[in-house]
């Protein structure tokens, strides 16, 4: 089986989604390129080191449809799976033009059925993440199933002993519009949390631009958080990224366009989801609420290992990169088996 990634060239949780089901379908004997769409020549200074984690997978750049076609009519891959709806349409192209079946995965809940409809036709199989991004294509249901976001459990896990000091915290991942509210209302949490007299850490960790984040050191977005998120005990965020931290042994608290509180896995059995996406309409992210929970970590520092094991094993039961994997697989072959 010969399977052909598709995704935009960009620093983010789509991204190691992508590699992370690169490497554990190729641990299984299935052969996988990955085709990497970009609008400009490729800033080696800023993305060589990302590109790192997939030197070992062969991978392309790629500008117009047509590129992608030629590269598609090299391959031959049995299957197309596009990520991003920024590559759809080079995607469906590839696939039409070269008679294979596409399948696309749907990280965030647009409105593609207006902006998209030909990719939701074309497409055998729909993907989503989770259940908000389903109910943005009702008019495909029948072929729309719901796979959550798997991390490598081998690669995302807990550093065997972090040295006991203050609190150390961060906002992780890459958000936008909406999402981004919840970054603002931590930086104001931070600042209560402070005028206190409290000393902890708190950083920013991956990309917010419509954001206020004076309260934190700035450090963008890393290569490889995997160390940094094993020394950092609490994590607010949500999606992909919040994950990977979890798997780290960091305590997740879900914030973006809302406030979901500490995660916990009774909310993860109940909604079957860690976004914080306006349509999940969670509780308003109040800095006085984010703030007391902050501080009620601070006042009990006893609970924090307990609740960093607690993070690790919902990551063990819920996070699992194989059962993604496994229903992923079992997609392809029922799709190349009907083409």
């Amino acid at each position: 089986m010969q399977i052909l990634l598709t995704t935009i060239l960009c620093k983010s949780g789509l991204s190691t989604h992508v590699w992370d089901l690169a490497d554990s379908l190729t641990a299984r004997g299935i052969t996988v390129s990955i085709g990497l769409q970009t609008i400009s020549d490729v800033n080696y200074e800023k993305y060589g080191p990302w590109l790192e984690r997939i030197n070992h997978l062969p991978y392309f750049f790629y500008k117009t449809n047509d590129e992608l076609l030629y590269r598609t009519a090299q391959l031959q891959p049995n299957l197309v799976h596009a990520h991003s709806p920024l590559v759809f349409s080079s995607s469906v192209h590839a696939a039409i033009r070269s008679s294979v079946p596409l399948i696309i995965t749907l990280h965030s809940p647009f409105p593609l059925e207006k902006w998209y409809p030909l990719t939701l036709l074309t497409a055998r199989w729909i993907i989503a993440v989770g259940p908000i991004q389903k109910e943005s294509v009702p008019s495909y249901s029948s072929k729309t199933v719901v796979i959550p976001n798997g991390i490598d459990l081998t690669r995302y896990q807990p550093k065997s002993s972090v040295p006991n000091s203050h609190l150390k915290l961060c906002w992780f991942g890459r958000v936008h519009g909406a999402a981004a509210e919840g970054i603002t209302h931590l930086n104001q949490a931070l600042h209560l949390v402070r005028r206190s007299g409290t000393a902890l850490s708190a950083y920013f960790v991956g990309s917010g631009p419509d954001a206020a984040k004076d309260a934190f050191i700035n450090i963008g977005w890393l290569n490889d958080p995997v160390s940094f998120l094993q020394e950092t005990q609490v994590t607010f965020g949500h999606g992909r990224s919040l994950r990977e931290a979890m798997a780290c042994g960091s305590i997740g608290y879900l914030l973006g366009a809302g406030y979901g509180g500490r995660v916990t896995e009774e909310f993860i059995r109940t909604y079957q989801h860690l976004d914080a996406f306006p349509q999940y309409k969670l509780a308003p992210a109040e800095p006085e609420l984010l703030a007391a929970h902050i501080l009620e970590l601070i006042d009990h520092p006893e609970m924090i290992p307990h609740l960093q094991k607690e993070a690790r094993q919902m990551a063990l039961q819920y996070f699992d990169l194989e059962d993604m994997t496994d229903s992923i697989l079992s997609l392809y072959s029922e799709t190349i088996s009907r083409s």
